[in-house]
């Protein structure tokens, strides 16, 4: 497919600690596909994904890094695939991650186009006593040339899925510092559309555009990685890559059209506050008034972030075991960000967060969800689904010993080896 530069950087933020996140200087550094005039009678709305490692050792729910974090619808005009992904760090494990979305059937009188984003950077930790890279990026995304301005049509621009990659290079180290993982262990995460102006032209002279916004912050452990006890030296840790490379693709849609055929609500941000061991909650809202058939309505997602807190003060036993708490980063067991109105009835359930098990160092967590409620008035139906996949993944010959682990093979139990998987949606 041609590629256009349709994307043009707009601002890099210095961060709070000084740290730039550089973008590279190849051409491709952030570019999207060009827009695609997509079926508008028949399509799935990507509604977001419910990530959970299931491996357990003596009951114990087994907690990695990111390194891979992929939830994305793909369709080519005829059919639809819900693709899936997430890597550990080093160790092995299993997990039946979902996609969910809701398939819109025999509406008329919209126009819809879909694209797909890519940004890519090299972050670079700084030299505190509490080391962290932080990167803020953002980026104009440029909408559909034929997209009518008529003021009175309305129009939303959503997410369909993210594709977050990081990779540690090697030669990108410092000497002494070799990768342990091209994972990292995330303490602020954000991807969000936003701004989104058809008439910017005529009233800022920057064009019909949106902003794409992606915010990737990652630190050390409390423990460094493991367990260290005090500063001996003692223990098993795992070093924090001096310098991490990502590349963030999103999925984005445009949906457009006159009163009689769509309408939509304002965006909606759905915000929890909880410890990282609490169920990740799910809230109920709503539907409003204004949109009227419930049935005929679905939920784009135009943005999802969390970020990592550390308590005033944790536990004594914690602070016995190991000396450094005030790390932030933290090693995550699920991952749930997802909206929609399953039941089909008049209310809508958002949920958002993170969540670990005790045995990690106890955080606090704040976890969105960005959310506008759609109409397809003349739609036939508005069907929610799930699509569910298999992810297997062996440990690599960097794990700890004691945690070892090789169950995934051809025709076992979980299936053989993958940490990608894509499934059909009808």
């Amino acid at each position: 497919m041609k590629l256009a530069k349709l994307l043009t950087p707009a601002l890099l933020l210095l961060t709070p600690l000084g740290v730039r996140a550089d973008l590279t200087t190849s051409p491709d550094s952030y570019y999207a596909r060009e827009w695609q005039s997509a079926a508008a009678s028949h399509f799935p709305i990507w509604q977001g994904f419910d990530h959970t490692w299931k491996r357990e050792i003596l009951g114990v729910p087994i907690n990695h890094r990111v390194s891979l974090l992929r939830s994305f619808i793909e369709s080519d005009g005829y059919s639809s695939i819900a693709r899936m992904g997430q890597k550990t760090g080093v160790d092995g494990n299993f997990m039946k991650p979902a996609l969910f979305y809701s398939t819109i059937r025999g509406s008329s009188g919209i126009s819809r186009w879909t694209t797909m984003a890519q940004i890519k950077w090299t972050d670079t930790i700084d030299q505190s006593a509490n080391p962290a890279a932080q990167s803020r990026m953002r980026v104009k995304v440029d909408l559909p040339p034929d997209l009518s301005i008529d003021p009175s049509r309305t129009l939303v621009v959503g997410l369909q899925g993210i594709d977050v990659a990081t990779k540690c290079e090697p030669n990108k180290q410092p000497p002494g510092q070799p990768c342990n993982s091209d994972g990292a262990w995330p303490i602020n995460f954000r991807i969000s559309i936003a701004e989104c102006d058809a008439r910017g032209f005529q009233q800022n002279n920057r064009g019909p555009s949106c902003f794409l916004n992606v915010d990737y912050d990652r630190a050390w452990t409390p423990g460094k990685g493991g367990i260290e006890l005090g500063d001996s030296g003692i223990g098993v840790t795992k070093p924090l890559n001096h310098r991490l490379d990502y590349d963030i693709k999103v999925n984005l849609a445009v949906y457009s059209g006159a009163s009689w055929s769509i309408s939509a609500t304002g965006e909606q941000l759905n915000t929890t506050r909880r410890r990282l061991y609490d169920a990740i909650p799910g809230q109920l809202f709503p539907i409003a008034d204004v949109i009227g058939d419930a049935g005929k309505s679905a939920t784009v997602i135009t943005g999802l972030s969390f970020k990592l807190q550390n308590l005033p003060k944790v536990s004594n036993w914690w602070d016995l075991v190991v000396y450094d708490t005030e790390h932030v980063g933290r090693y995550i067991t699920s991952l749930a960000f997802h909206a929609g109105n399953p039941s089909g009835g008049n209310q809508l359930i958002s949920r958002a967060g993170i969540w670990s098990p005790p045995n990690v160092v106890n955080s606090n967590v704040d976890a969105s969800l960005t959310t506008r409620v759609v109409t397809f008035k003349n739609a036939l139906s508005v069907t929610p689904g799930v699509a569910r996949g298999s992810l297997c993944i062996n440990s690599s010959p960097a794990a700890p010993w004691f945690s070892y682990w090789k169950k995934c093979y051809e025709g076992g139990p979980l299936g053989r080896h993958q940490d990608i998987d894509s499934v059909s949606i009808p």
